[in-house]
């Protein structure tokens, strides 16, 4: 097939860490489909795009405000497309530049308001989740041109070769918590978790924490690197993002599901739950006694989360509390992998249907 000539740029959000996973993970089906991709993004989410070959990679750390306006308006001067995983500012930089703007958005269910970002789009691509195909339908007159797509995994052969236990820290974000704060939930989390005689340990974050969690020796690891450690897992112990619970899923893990560090972690934990599709899931009210209502005002909400935090990372009762709550959980999870239904009821095979619908889009274009 014919590569399209439109120059792609492509971007992540630069909170959590399944923006920035989803667009490696995209990255391999358009290559076959553009003569041109670039990234453009700060932050963890370069961990990721730096492995991959990139005709160039755009790094925006250290500027910010006028400075990276400027820096924008030069790179998107050298594209014609802009495919970003839900980073809305952008979206609208790009769009008021000139550029063809696609979103592709993990979180539809998730958005209070849907973004003005959004409307503006020239096409939007929503994963499905829980009440996806619902809020499209209902609030149709809020979306540009869309397009649903299944889970952006693929089901995993099993393997025999299961040699570790994996703590996932993907996405430890919160605005309310400075980076000393997520590595000390980080070190919480990894010294609480205690392993039976014999198993080997893997830790996965992002390249941030680990540079201050080196005596546990955690890595950032490229999207093929933990390809591997995910067929290679006995069992898990994640961060309940989206795209964590989807591989967990995918790869047929048994997952201990940790305490969230923002709102939509809360949510999707609480959704999954409630539909029973996660039963091993530790939570703030398990560790501090504090029941919080994820599905709150976020500014409100995310404080209460990172006030858990800093009380969990000093409080020797609730650090006591968390051991034996992971314990209990470790002995569940081991049992049985119920994250695996996902996959029946929001399908697979999402990353190439992304890639399908961005590739034919620019056809369109390159034919009006």
């Amino acid at each position: 097939m014919k590569k399209s000539e439109l120059r792609l740029l492509l971007n992540a959000e630069p909170f959590g860490y399944g923006p920035a996973a989803a667009i490696a993970t995209f990255f391999p089906h358009l290559h076959k489909f553009f003569s041109t991709i670039g990234y453009v993004g700060k932050g963890h989410t370069l961990d990721l795009q730096r492995h991959l070959p990139y005709d160039k990679v755009h790094d925006l750390r250290g500027v910010s405000g006028e400075e990276e306006q400027r820096h924008l308006a030069n790179i998107f001067s050298q594209y014609d497309i802009l495919l970003t995983a839900t980073d809305f500012g952008v979206a609208t930089a790009a769009k008021r530049a000139g550029l063809h703007v696609i979103i592709y958005d993990p979180l539809t269910w998730y958005w209070p308001k849907i973004p003005k970002a959004v409307r503006e789009a020239d096409l939007y691509i929503a994963q499905d989740f829980i009440g996806v195909r619902k809020r499209l339908k209902e609030q149709s007159t809020l979306f540009p041109t869309r397009e649903l797509v299944p889970s952006i995994v693929e089901r995993v052969k099993p393997t025999k070769k299961k040699k570790h236990v994996l703590i996932n820290l993907g996405g430890l974000q919160n605005p309310f918590l400075k980076t000393k704060d997520l590595v000390a939930y980080a070190r919480l989390i990894i010294e609480s978790i205690k392993l039976n005689e014999g198993e080997d340990l893997i830790i996965s974050t992002s390249s941030s924490i680990a540079s201050d969690l080196r005596k546990h020796r955690p890595k950032a690891y490229s999207r093929e690197e933990m390809k591997r450690v995910l067929s290679e897992t006995n069992y898990a112990f994640m961060t309940p993002g989206l795209g964590n619970v989807y591989e967990a899923a995918a790869y047929g893990i048994p997952t201990v599901w940790l305490p969230p560090t923002n709102d939509s972690q809360g949510q999707q934990a609480a959704l999954l739950q409630k539909e029973k599709l996660m039963s091993t899931a530790v939570d703030w009210k398990d560790i501090t006694g504090d029941h919080i209502d994820y599905f709150g005002k976020q500014q409100a909400v995310l404080r209460r989360i990172a006030t858990q935090i800093r009380a969990a990372t000093r409080d020797t009762a609730a650090q006591m509390n968390l051991v034996k709550k992971l314990a209990a959980q470790q002995s569940r999870a081991r049992k049985q992998p119920k994250a695996s239904r996902l996959l029946a009821r929001f399908g697979t095979g999402g990353a190439k249907k992304v890639a399908d619908i961005v590739h034919r889009y620019a056809r369109s274009v390159e034919e009006e």
